[in-house]
């Protein structure tokens, strides 16, 4: 039975993700070129990982590339069906 593959890098701490700072929805809003509401419906479908320091939500900005790296492979992918 084969063992199942061990990742190349460890896994990130938060410290890691977090050193390239946070956004508010909204700012995730701006730095994406996307609408308050897209980012809100993406944060409901639980498609962006979110923390909240006190009443604050907020997502790291290497969230917010992750997430929108996901929508530039699946539009890479659809290229080739048009």
């Amino acid at each position: 039975m084969a063992r199942p593959a061990t990742p190349m890098f460890p896994e990130p701490t938060a410290e890691e993700i977090c050193s390239e700072g946070a956004l508010s929805p909204d700012g995730a809003a701006e730095f994406t070129s996307l609408s308050c509401t897209a980012i809100d419906r993406a944060i409901a479908r639980g498609e962006i990982e979110i923390f909240r320091y006190g009443r604050r939500v907020l997502i790291a900005k290497r969230e917010a590339v992750r997430w929108l790296a996901t929508y530039l492979e699946a539009s890479r992918q659809n290229a080739g069906r048009i």
